[in-house]
């Protein structure tokens, strides 16, 4: 994708670039990253302008928003409406995901069935969300959001907040990118470069910078598909900083695969992620649209009907569980 000339904070998006794919003298872009992250960052890639301005971006293997031809985007509907078809709230998921669509074309992205998870997770969020939440400005952080899809879905609904986008350097500058193509209006700003995050619209926070934020107050945090890929200690430092930072009356939407051995075989479970006792959990259980996803071709573990099995419908790798939860502040995470 071309950089077009409505980035509202082009410094923002060049420094982002250059920390992170031209400067190999930084190390702490690495430092929380686990084997899983060290092995799929090469596949992102920014090319330069002489003056050193991004003028290029591909994505590796993080988002899933783009279509690669009729048949993906023909297979992805379908499957969005098989999901529609089983799942409750229909016709609030079906609203969100026409104001999904144009989000999704401001930002240079397609409408995909990676997209309609995010759409279903904002809408389980807006359920849940108490009236007096909704009535101020919410500073709501975004742990890991691939191309920056549920911190602009959140940002549609809800426009007197303060999106915070952390995650590791390379992603976060794909973030930079889509986020200013869909709001270029918007005030965006690096961690640290504001005085109050009321007075950004987007915030964005390296993952290895995030004491930076400490101090603040945030109303809420999600993590979508990005604890299941840190390491527990990484995991930690984050639930560390939820407890000291957030505010009494919080919500973090939690939903990541149940266990997930990672490339170096660190493991991952949502299971053992250091809750507290304390902790209020206002949504606990499987994931209902996080179970199989439609592809060509007959996958191994696909469902069998009289011992044949289905094609197209391909399960994902594991379960997913989410958790809606007020945060217990007084618990005290050891990192």
């Amino acid at each position: 994708m071309m950089t077009p000339n409505n980035i509202p904070n082009r410094s923002l998006l060049k420094n982002l670039a250059q920390t992170y794919f031209r400067d190999s003298s930084v190390t702490g872009s690495t430092k929380y990253m686990s084997s899983y992250w060290m092995e799929h960052t090469e596949y992102s890639t920014v090319e330069f302008d002489d003056d050193g301005n991004p003028i290029s971006l591909v994505g590796g293997h993080f988002g899933g928003c783009k279509w690669n031809g009729l048949r993906s985007r023909v297979l992805d509907q379908l499957c969005v409406l098989t999901h529609l078809a089983i799942l409750p709230q229909k016709l609030e998921l079906i609203r969100l995901r026409s104001k999904a669509a144009k989000v999704c074309k401001s930002m240079d992205l397609d409408s995909t069935i990676d997209v309609f998870r995010q759409i279903c997770s904002l809408e389980v969020l807006k359920r849940h969300l108490p009236e007096e939440m909704k009535e101020k400005r919410m500073n709501v952080m975004i742990i890991g959001d691939g191309f920056g899809i549920l911190g602009a879905l959140f940002k549609a609904e809800f426009p007197n907040s303060t999106i915070i986008m952390v995650d590791i350097g390379r992603t976060l500058t794909f973030q930079a990118y889509h986020l200013q193509l869909a709001y270029p209006k918007g005030v965006h700003e690096m961690a640290g470069a504001v005085d109050s995050l009321g007075a950004a619209d987007f915030v964005y926070c390296p993952a290895e910078d995030l004491e930076i934020l400490d101090g603040e107050k945030f109303d809420i945090a999600t993590s979508v598909g990005s604890m299941h890929e840190m390491t527990e200690p990484v995991i930690a430092r984050y639930f560390d900083f939820m407890r000291r930072n957030f505010n009494t009356n919080n919500l973090f939407y939690c939903a990541n695969r149940v266990h997930k051995v990672l490339p170096a075989g660190e493991i991952s479970a949502i299971y053992n992620y250091p809750w507290d006792d304390e902790d209020e959990h206002f949504l606990d259980e499987g994931c209902g649209w996080s179970k199989f996803f439609f592809f060509g071709g007959r996958a191994p573990n696909a469902p069998k009907i009289l011992g044949v099995r289905l094609p197209i419908i391909h399960p994902y790798d594991g379960p997913v569980a989410h958790r809606l939860t007020n945060l217990a502040l007084t618990a005290k995470v050891d990192t």
